[in-house]
C-alpha cells in the first residue's frame, strides 16, 4: 500500500534527522579512522542519504520557477558531494587510507561541501518565499536576503560568526508569524532551518525536524 504523501512529508525529513544523528563524528583529519569505526555503516549511511535528499527536494517542490532552481541546484550539489565525501572516500578507506584522508581534506571536497550547504540554505529560503507568495512583504525579501548572505559570510573561511545569521533568520521568521498569524509558522520555521548546520549531528537533525514541521499538513480552516 502506497504511503500517502502527506504520511512522507513528516516521514523522509525525520528519517534524514536520524541518519545526521547516526553519522560518524571525529576530531581530528584521520576520516579512514572513523569510517572503520562506523564498522560497515558509513557507505550504507551515504548512500541513503543521496536517496533521502533526493525524495526531500520532491517533498519540497513548489510551483516557483526559482525555487525549484536551487532545488536542482542543491541536489546536484548534494548528490556530488555525498558521492566524494561519503561513498569516494568510503570506498579509499578500504584500500588506501592515505588517499582517502587527502581526497576528504582536499580542496574540492571543501569546495562541494560549502557549495551544498549555500545551496540548501537558498533552497530551503526560496521554498519560505514562494509559500508566502503575494503576502511576501519588501521587509520580508530583505529579510531573507540577508539570512542567506550573512549565512555565507559565516562559512570557513570567513570570519563573520554564525549568530548573525540564526539572529537574521529568527528575525525574519518572527516578522512572518507577527505579519502573517500561525499561517506563517511553516515559512518562519524553514528560514530558520535554513542556517543550521547540514548532514551531520545533533544542529542537522534539528534542522530536519523544524523541514518536518513546516510540511507537516494542517487542518483546514473550519
Amino acid at each position: 500500500m502506497a504511503v500517502p504523501v502527506r504520511r512522507l512529508k513528516i516521514v523522509v525529513p525525520i528519517a534524514l534527522g536520524a541518519l545526521a544523528l547516526s553519522h560518524p563524528m571525529w576530531s581530528d583529519s584521520d576520516v579512514a579512522a572513523a569510517i572503520r569505526a562506523a564498522d560497515g555503516w558509513w557507505l550504507p549511511l551515504h548512500l541513503l542519504l543521496i536517496a533521502g535528499y533526493a525524495a526531500l527536494v520532491r517533498l519540497l517542490w513548489v510551483s516557483s520557477v526559482f525555487a525549484r532552481a536551487m532545488l536542482v541546484a542543491f541536489l546536484v550539489c548534494n548528490t556530488a558531494f555525498l558521492a566524494v565525501d561519503g561513498i569516494g572516500v568510503g570506498l579509499l578507506a578500504a584500500t588506501d587510507p592515505g588517499e582517502a584522508d587527502r581526497l576528504w581534506n582536499s580542496a574540492l571536497v571543501s569546495a562541494l561541501a560549502n557549495l551544498t550547504g549555500a545551496m540548501w540554505a537558498a533552497s530551503l529560503l526560496s521554498v519560505a518565499a514562494a509559500q508566502l507568495g503575494e503576502a511576501k512583504t519588501k521587509v520580508v525579501t530583505i529579510g531573507l536576503i540577508l539570512t542567506w548572505v550573512l549565512f555565507l559570510a559565516s562559512v570557513p573561511p570567513a570570519s563573520v560568526l554564525p549568530l548573525l545569521s540564526r539572529l537574521a533568520a529568527a528575525a525574519t521568521g518572527a516578522w512572518i508569524v507577527y505579519s502573517r498569524g500561525a499561517a506563517g509558522v511553516p515559512a518562519a520555521l524553514l528560514v530558520f532551518a535554513a542556517v543550521l548546520h547540514q548532514h551531520v549531528g545533533a544542529e542537522a537533525a534539528l534542522g530536519l525536524l523544524l523541514v518536518a514541521i513546516a510540511l507537516a499538513p494542517r487542518p483546514a480552516p473550519g
